[in-house]
């Protein structure tokens, strides 16, 4: 499974209360996995992933009236990369008689470790804070899929949240700390930033008879 976003100044142009922006941002998330099913339409798996998110945004200034005048950033840089590993278990529920379209839901328990890497200014006044970052998940993340060839099968996955604990340390460039986070909840919602596109390939059909 994997996906792709970019976000660019242009696709800012319908948020009325944004001016002067010139940003680009864009994250790249891939999760290869490996399942076995155990009975007919549940299946047991492990996945692990890679994320990467790089941005900077040059200028923006926020247009609230009279509330805030003068309001907006500018020169700011991030980069994140984080690993995680996952073990998971599928439902798949068919709508037609062959099973060829379907709704599934991943139930998952994640682990994910990364850092992350923020500068401000321009030239001699650019200033860099790192972080590391750390969080656990249950989640559920319900979906589609359509077996395009008998074996193979191409699905997404929307999250929709669950229990989470995550926690965040940040340092200046000399590595004091600077700040710190913990959270911890239970969340249910749509997750956009969560939309997985995935290929399954079966490796083998040794269904009992």
């Amino acid at each position: 499974a994997a996906s792709y976003g970019k976000l660019d100044a242009a696709d800012a142009d319908i948020m009325l209360f944004i001016d002067d922006i010139n940003m680009g941002i864009s994250r790249l998330s891939v999760k290869p996995s490996f399942a076995y099913a155990y009975r007919d339409n549940r299946a047991i798996g492990v996945r692990v992933g890679y994320e990467k998110l790089q941005g900077n945004l040059d200028n923006i200034s926020l247009n609230l009236g009279s509330m805030a005048e003068g309001l907006g950033l500018s020169n700011l840089g991030v980069y994140s990369e984080s690993l995680s590993c996952a073990i998971f278990h599928r439902n798949y529920m068919a709508f037609d008689r062959r099973g060829i379209v379907g709704a599934i839901l991943d139930t998952e328990i994640k682990v994910k470790s990364g850092t992350m890497s923020i500068l401000s200014g321009v030239g001699e006044d650019v200033n860099e804070y790192t972080g590391n970052n750390f969080s656990a998940k249950f989640c559920l993340s319900p979906g589609l899929a359509v077996y395009v060839f008998p074996q193979v099968c191409v699905s997404v996955t929307v999250g929709i949240g669950g229990l989470y604990y995550n926690y965040v340390r940040q340092y200046d460039s000399a590595g004091v700390e600077t700040g710190r986070r913990d959270a911890s909840g239970l969340q249910f919602k749509f997750n956009l930033a969560d939309i997985q596109f995935g290929v399954v390939v079966h490796l083998w059909n040794n269904k009992k008879s």
